[in-house]
């Protein structure tokens, strides 16, 4: 088995949930910031797993890797196959614990980020394309949204704030590039319902709820922003203490805001800077909607928000049955894990 070793599809994505890649990507943007070059590592940044020995047997690689991933935070019963990508079909490897792709052709620099010492992963555009060959597309797209997030979902605590491991600019123009790869159609028209910016997976979940595609039960309203800014004009300045407001979920063009008020909002020094906030925006001409972990915990009851963030936002909201059904699929799909960051209440979600 040849060295360095590509991690790469699932195997991949599990590894940007750990806390060890994150770190990896803020030292690379550290050593880019020192030498005024775009991010990159250097040899001592990376651990060594014990994969430089000349003439190791492929399952020992593959249970040093399987060691080291378990080590970094992966579930281990999420190692009982480790994805590998190798360049050629003549180049698969067989042995337990061990799945190898072929790429098809030569794996190049630029599509690979070091891990450890003679351990690559795919790259972030690499790796969304991949996904799309195993993941559907509800999944797809929150994948979409968590690589352009500000935040990043370890698998022992909740979402951590972190900054973006990619934005979409980078990962339209990369997939572009990535020519006859397995999954970059299907990445790409997914790509279409990802916004850059995301604070938190409440904010992915709503802007999901609006930006998916109506076939998947969302509004498939797009011209919208995540945290997007409203500079507030001198003749209002007396109404605020503000200069201006970021708003979740901002359609611009329309005029219209949907924000997620989360359990933190409702301490009393907060209410008041958000209502001085809403009455603001409101002088302004904006239509700002609010969503709450009630609206979220129903399929009534998020039908009803959905049907009036529509009516602001100058669209028709689907009223079939079946599009109420597809509604109410994405609402428990965005919502599954909420309970581990304290957002949902027992309602029958």
């Amino acid at each position: 088995m040849d060295i360095p070793v590509v991690l790469s599809h699932k195997t991949a994505w599990l590894l940007r949930r750990t806390k060890h890649f994150s770190q990896l990507c803020d030292r690379a943007r550290q050593r880019g910031s020192e030498c005024g070059e775009s991010p990159f590592l250097e040899d001592e940044d990376l651990l060594d797993i014990g994969l430089g020995e000349l003439g190791l047997p492929a399952h020992t690689i593959v249970q040093r890797v399987r060691d080291a991933l378990h080590s970094w935070g992966v579930p281990v019963e999420e190692l009982n196959s480790v994805d590998v990508l190798v360049p050629f079909a003549n180049d698969r490897v067989r042995t337990e614990h061990l799945a190898c792709h072929s790429h098809g052709q030569i794996v190049h620099e630029e599509n690979v980020i070091p891990v450890a010492r003679g351990l690559l992963s795919v790259g972030n555009p690499l790796c969304f394309a991949q996904a799309a060959t195993w993941m559907n597309r509800r999944e797809l797209i929150e994948f979409g949204y968590e690589l352009c997030a500000d935040y990043f979902t370890p698998f022992d605590s909740s979402y951590v704030e972190h900054k973006p491991y990619s934005s979409c600019d980078e990962l339209e123009a990369r997939l572009k590039g990535l020519g006859g790869v397995r999954g970059t159609a299907a990445a790409s028209k997914a790509l279409a319902s990802v916004k850059d910016g995301s604070r938190s997976p409440m904010e992915t979940a709503t802007a999901m709820m609006i930006a998916c595609p109506r076939l998947l039960g969302g509004l498939e309203y797009r011209n919208i922003a995540l945290n997007g800014r409203v500079d507030v004009p001198h003749e209002q300045a007396r109404y605020t203490s503000s200069s201006y407001y970021e708003v979740d979920i901002l359609a611009s063009m329309k005029k219209v805001g949907v924000e997620y008020d989360g359990g933190g909002h409702d301490e009393r020094s907060r209410r008041g800077h958000d209502a001085e906030r809403l009455s603001a925006l409101s002088l302004m001409g904006f239509d700002i909607k609010i969503l709450t972990s009630v609206q979220f915990s129903t399929k009534l009851n998020m039908h009803r928000a959905m049907n009036a963030i529509a009516r602001s936002l100058g669209i028709k909201a689907g009223q079939s049955i079946r599009f109420q059904r597809d509604q109410d699929d994405l609402r428990r799909f965005v919502i599954r894990h909420w309970d581990r960051y304290g957002e949902m209440q027992e309602e029958g979600c």
